[in-house]
C-alpha cells in the first residue's frame, strides 16, 4: 500500500468544539423535552405523547440549534459540521 494513503489525524482544537456542541444539543433538548413530554421513554429519551408535545419539542430543537451554529461560527465550524456531529454524537450512545 503506497504512503500517500495513510494520513495522521489529530483531535484537533475544533474537533473538541464540535463535540461539544453536539452533546450540548442533546443535553439541553432531551433536558427541555423532559419537562413538555409524558411519552416513554425508549434508549433514555423521552418522546412526545402527543401531537402538541411534538410541535413544542421541535420548535425548541431548532432554536438550540440556532443558538449553538451562532456559538460554532467563531471556530470557523459550519452548520452542516455541526449536524453531523450530532448525527455522530446521537448514534454512538
Amino acid at each position: 500500500m503506497s504512503s500517500e494513503y495513510l494520513e495522521t489525524w489529530s483531535y484537533t482544537e475544533k474537533d473538541r468544539k464540535i463535540d461539544e456542541l453536539a452533546k450540548q444539543y442533546h443535553e439541553l433538548t432531551e433536558a427541555y423535552d423532559r419537562t413538555v413530554c409524558t411519552g416513554e421513554i425508549i434508549k433514555g429519551a423521552i418522546l412526545p405523547a402527543t401531537a402538541r408535545q411534538a410541535a413544542l419539542t421541535h420548535i425548541n430543537a431548532k432554536q438550540v440549534m440556532r443558538d449553538l451554529v451562532r456559538q460554532a461560527e467563531p471556530h470557523a465550524i459550519t452548520e452542516a459540521e455541526l449536524k453531523k456531529a450530532i448525527l455522530r454524537h446521537r448514534n454512538s450512545g
